[in-house]
């Protein structure tokens, strides 16, 4: 454990690090403003501009506040936001995944790889005006492998255009899995604006089937 702040003192096992402070273990890295750290626990509470990254997976969330266990991998981070970014080979500009996403919420819950998001969006368009978000009540975040949104509506320049009680998005290198494919967005001269929506069955190991729709502001 490597233990970093401005200011930093001790009560039993428990550090409290005030001023650019920073816990780093093997596999994730915490900064906060300030951090109070039990070394017998592996509890740390954070505050204020809280960055956690994870070392072997490579997301990363930012938050104002998180209460977060070193030694469980779990927590709760309070008005988040988060990324996992494309993974990269060591030859230059070769992507490995093409599902890099990015993600806010109110507040969300990290339980080891897995996140539960909570009145948030989800996208994998460029920020900070992303053509379209997923804006749900709920998620349930795997990454690089999947999302799920409960009472979500899909939305296109903030216009809601389809509301679905769940849906499912893959976020796997690639993916083979029935479910809702991520919305399609382009301009025609003839029919302006288009967005679609789709949906991907795996019917089995040998046959699949794809259904679209597409909607056009001029048709």
């Amino acid at each position: 454990m490597l233990v970093w702040a401005v200011a930093k003192t001790t009560d039993g096992s428990v550090y409290r690090l005030r001023g650019s402070a920073s816990l780093q273990t093997t596999e994730v890295q915490i900064w906060a403003d300030q951090i109070d750290y039990d070394e017998t626990s592996g509890e740390a509470q954070a505050r204020g501009n809280v960055h956690l990254k994870s070392l072997t997976r490579g997301e990363e969330l930012w938050a104002d506040a998180a209460d977060y266990s070193l030694s469980r991998d779990v927590g709760r981070f309070q008005n988040v936001r988060g990324s996992a970014p494309a993974r990269v080979d060591p030859r230059p500009g070769l992507l490995l995944t093409s599902n890099p996403f990015y993600f806010e919420g109110r507040w969300a819950e990290k339980l080891g790889p897995r996140y539960v998001l909570y009145d948030g969006f989800l996208t994998n368009c460029r920020l900070p005006k992303p053509w379209w978000i997923l804006k749900a009540g709920k998620f349930d975040i795997i990454p690089k492998d999947r999302a799920l949104a409960y009472g979500a509506t899909f939305r296109v320049r903030r216009i809601p255009l389809l509301y679905v009680p769940t849906f499912y998005e893959s976020l796997a290198e690639k993916p083979r899995k029935s479910g809702f494919l991520t919305p399609s967005l382009g301009n025609s001269s003839r029919l302006g604006k288009m967005a679609g929506i789709g949906y991907y069955w795996a019917i089995n190991r040998s046959f699949d089937a794809t259904y679209r729709g597409q909607w056009y502001t001029q048709r």
